[in-house]
């Protein structure tokens, strides 16, 4: 889970500066940066699929909310905005290759993101014994 928000007038804080949910951190199989509010909370649950070396295949499921005010926390609800779909990541047991999302939201359509920099910090494999 990941809650994010600003403080200070919303006048004076940038429309680039408020956080943002979509693309390949936060809200999978929607656009990049598709949502954006002065508060967002997230959530993602991700299985991975054992037994390929050098490769995680996975599937998620994403959940958020983009709000004004912690107030609206509990109207805003209604307005969840969920994506999940499927990837592939390839690694060697201590560095990044390639990424690959194919991700799909409750709004309808496909993205697919292609990375040749890690989205997030690779993990070292280990093989069971």
């Amino acid at each position: 889970g990941y809650i994010e928000g600003v403080t200070g007038e919303l006048d004076t804080v940038p429309f680039l500066d408020l956080p943002a949910m979509g693309g390949p951190v936060f809200l999978r199989g929607y656009a990049r940066d598709r949502f954006r509010d002065r508060h967002i909370a997230f959530g993602t649950i991700e299985y991975e699929y054992p037994g390929i070396p050098f490769v995680r295949a996975y599937a998620f499921v994403d959940a958020g909310v983009p709000f004004r005010r912690f107030e609206d926390f509990d109207d805003e609800i209604e307005n969840l905005r969920v994506g999940f779909g499927g990837g592939f990541q390839f690694q060697t047991l201590s560095s990044f290759i390639a990424r690959l999302v194919i991700g799909s939201s409750i709004d309808g359509g496909v993205t697919v993101q292609f990375a040749l920099n890690s989205v997030f910090d690779v993990r070292s494999r280990q093989e069971a014994p």
